[in-house]
């Protein structure tokens, strides 16, 4: 398999995040890369400035990531560990080293709260909807275990990256899980789970792991979706973060909880188009 992309900012919830890839990757007798992406601190006011130079800033983040992964490779000396220093925002580190490195997927930390004094929890959203990848976001504390049932919140009519979705269902068979597709309804009409499904390029990707169908009602699809998942015993959650399917008014409303702030379980996201 191809590795497993890591993001680090040294948090606790970033930490735990990089055991649980860890520890994902023995499962599936992978390897890991680390990535720490530095962006010199400032101080917020009305003449911003950066806190110490750059150079001085850049080298004492070298100097505890390298101490961060012979620690880390001395934890788990069965597994192969690399690591990436990179400068510059997140996301766009994380696409420039796997436009050049492929990887299988990207594991970071979920805070849940937004944002924090580093930079892994204003940055999981970006992340999440931005990078081409598969990304998982794993709440500050989980641990990882193969998941037994995975969650799928669908809209089927957004849905038309067919090699996406036969990722995701080699995903659901690499860690032989049950999948759930889940598609809320909110006009509060009877519908067949089978009228909406059947002919969509959903159900045809996803045939092969035989996935149970979930048609919901509800106003409040991210109430629903976390109420599926909590009632239901989902191990991980997928979404498709893009500005073409009704997740987008979750990520941007404010009067409401959102998915990524309040999900349980680790969030798995893929992209549409």
């Amino acid at each position: 398999m191809l590795p497993i992309l890591i993001p680090t900012d040294f948090s606790d919830v970033a930490n735990n995040a990089v055991h649980f890839g860890c520890s994902m990757a023995i499962d599936q007798n992978n390897s890991v890369v680390l990535l720490h992406a530095f962006m010199m601190p400032v101080n917020i006011n009305e003449d911003p400035m950066m806190i110490m130079p750059l150079n001085e800033g850049q080298e004492i983040a070298e100097g505890r990531f390298d101490a961060f992964t012979e620690r880390l490779r001395k934890e788990y000396p069965q597994l192969k560990i690399e690591s990436v220093f990179m400068m510059g925002d997140l996301h766009d580190c994380i696409d420039d080293y796997a436009s050049e490195n492929p990887i299988s997927i990207v594991v970071m930390g979920n805070s849940g709260e937004g944002s924090t004094m580093l930079w892994l929890g204003s940055n999981v959203t970006s992340v999440m909807k931005h990078v081409k990848q598969f990304v998982l976001a794993v709440p500050s504390k989980i641990s990882y275990a193969r998941p037994l049932k995975i969650g799928f919140a669908c809209d089927f009519k957004s849905h038309k990256n067919h090699e996406q979705l036969q990722q995701l269902a080699d995903w659901v068979q690499i860690l032989g899980a049950e999948l759930h597709v889940v598609n809320v309804n909110d006009n509060n009409k009877d519908v067949s789970p089978e009228s909406i499904y059947e002919d969509s390029i959903v159900h045809q990707a996803l045939m092969k792991v035989k996935p149970e169908y979930h048609l919901l009602q509800g106003q409040n699809a991210d109430e629903v979706i976390n109420g599926f998942v909590n009632t239901h015993n989902m191990d991980w959650l997928v979404i498709a973060p893009h500005h073409h399917s009704f997740f987008e008014r979750i990520f941007h409303k404010s009067h409401t909880t959102t998915l990524i702030q309040h999900c349980a379980v680790p969030l798995l996201a893929i992209h549409e188009l």
